[in-house]
């Protein structure tokens, strides 16, 4: 070949079909990854989910909440003002929706061990609570049969003296006592998320 062109490759033609599919399969799941993140609906637009903390509890208990700190499934979620719905409802301060609440009581607690803000390994805001022993089991069950519903379902509504203050996804049952808010948070909203939290 004197004129500098270069010939195929052996077997080149072989690797090239596994090649393509596995960057295309690969593309495909960020893709869908990113959807999915993006269809959470929660307190920010590219949604908010639970997942458990791999760090330890922390130590030591918090004083009491003022008011008692309640996570509940949403049952519904309508866009604009609530209305003449059934049940117990709560507007989202963020995107102005309506969330229904199931009708089962949820999970109630009256203190918690922390709640604080936290910059996770990516360099994003997210929010950590730790939970009580007695509490973490009670969580953890509700979790579990949250997970399984179809969304908004599978939210779970935050919520302080009547008050919503956000509503994460949940992807799975969450044990252990320690879980993370993970979403678009910025640095003083994760603050600010943590500092209500604390009552």
């Amino acid at each position: 070949m004197s004129d500098g062109a270069v010939g195929p490759v052996p077997g080149g033609e072989r690797l090239a079909g596994p090649f393509l599919v596995t960057v295309a399969l690969v593309l495909l799941g960020s893709l869908l990854t990113f959807l999915a993140l993006r269809s959470a609906d929660g307190r920010h637009a590219a949604g908010a989910g639970f997942a458990a903390d791999a760090r330890p509890p922390a130590a030591g208990a918090a004083g009491p909440l003022a008011h008692p700190l309640r996570f509940v499934p949403v049952q519904a979620q309508m866009r604009g003002a609530c209305g003449a719905a059934s049940g117990e409802t709560v507007r989202s301060p963020e995107t102005g929706d309506c969330l229904t609440l199931a009708a089962d009581a949820g999970f109630e607690v009256e203190r918690l061990r922390t709640a604080e803000a936290r910059l996770d390994a990516d360099g994003g805001w997210l929010v950590s609570i730790a939970f009580l022993p007695e509490d973490a089991v009670g969580f953890g069950e509700l979790t579990a049969r949250t997970a399984v519903r179809r969304p908004p379902g599978n939210q779970l509504a935050v919520v302080l003296d009547g008050r919503l203050l956000t509503s994460p996804a949940v992807t799975g049952r969450i044990d252990g006592g320690a879980v993370d808010i993970r979403g678009a948070f910025s640095r003083a909203e994760a603050h600010d998320l943590a500092e209500q939290l604390r009552g």
